[in-house]
């Protein structure tokens, strides 16, 4: 159960949360629930990164209707099968993309943390042409 106090200091703090002021911030949070498309108004998405082709959705469509041979809502199975896919895709991408940043940022890190470089380089490298003497 929230206290007064609590109550009190949530609606003080929602009076400092304005949003996004500027244009540019106001267009990136205006795609926030279009991030992968699963619950868009309309079926075949026909613009951005996400851009879907209607002829694929019509044959996947009559595909289904020939292998099922269905009685009835075939529409609403085909509607569902090809938002299935989107976000398969979109799952897919996202899980790339996290993995592309976490090594990316894990080989910054590491070679821009001043902790390593108080040691000296463990390997030398050579070129083929170089004279290797030993010792």
């Amino acid at each position: 159960m929230t206290s007064t106090k609590q109550k009190e200091a949530n609606g003080h703090n929602a009076l400092l949360s304005t949003g996004p002021i500027t244009l540019r911030k106001k267009a990136v949070v205006s795609r926030n629930a279009i991030k992968h498309g699963i619950f868009a108004n309309d079926l075949i998405i026909n613009a951005g990164d996400g851009r879907e082709d209607e002829l694929e959705y019509h044959a996947l469509f009559n595909d289904l209707q020939k292998d099922l041979g269905p009685v009835g809502r075939m529409e609403k199975i085909a509607i569902n099968y090809w938002r299935l896919r989107r976000l398969i895709r979109y799952e897919t991408g996202e899980i790339r993309r996290r993995l592309d940043n976490f090594k990316e940022n894990a080989i910054d890190i590491l070679l821009n943390n001043d902790f390593y470089s108080q040691f000296e380089p463990v390997l030398e490298y050579y070129n083929y042409d170089d004279d290797i003497s030993s010792g």
